[in-house]
């Protein structure tokens, strides 16, 4: 994922504006993931241009984060957003804003298509609509935590592919 994410990270650093920055940290430990690599582009592009408009007036950083950890039963028993995951290894990738957050009321409707908090000719409301397609076909999970004024945090998590040895008989 790192690589993929990399290019998409030199995209878009020339695409913000000035006073929005974008940090980015990638763990050593990184393991594959079964991911088509335009779709994680498309996934970082709709979150990270997300986060920049809610940077707009302000400014700030976002931060993007890839790391391998361990998703446990308690994990997700405590988080509704990955009660389809499975556990054992996966990649998260976290994308943080200083912006503007998502009002509590939102954030039940925030991946129905259509549905945006944008003002008219601002956006479509497709583009976390889009963002979900995309982890529920890596068979992932995405959680967000947002506070008013404060920003936002979205953690797509995606599922390590195992290597299976193959034994065979003679």
């Amino acid at each position: 994922l790192s690589q993929d994410i990399k290019g998409t990270i030199s995209l878009l650093k020339a695409a913000l504006p000035d006073k929005i920055t974008l940090e980015a940290f990638f763990s050593a430990e990184e393991d594959q993931v079964m991911a088509d690599p335009t779709r994680i582009h498309q996934m970082v592009v709709n979150l990270c241009t997300n986060a920049a408009e809610a940077m707009e007036q302000n400014g700030g950083m976002i931060r993007i984060r890839l790391e391998r950890i361990w998703v446990d039963p308690a994990l997700i028993d405590h988080h509704a957003a990955l009660a389809k995951l499975l556990p054992g290894p996966h990649m998260v990738l976290s994308v943080k804003d200083q912006g503007v957050g998502i009002a509590p009321g939102s954030l039940d409707r925030l991946f129905e298509p259509f549905f945006t908090t944008k003002s008219i000719g601002k956006g479509s409301g497709l583009g976390l609509s889009v963002v979900h397609g995309i982890v529920q076909t890596h068979e992932g999970a995405i959680k967000v935590d947002s506070v008013e004024d404060q920003g936002t945090i979205f953690q797509v998590f995606l599922p390590v592919v195992r290597n299976l040895e193959t034994t065979s008989t003679v």
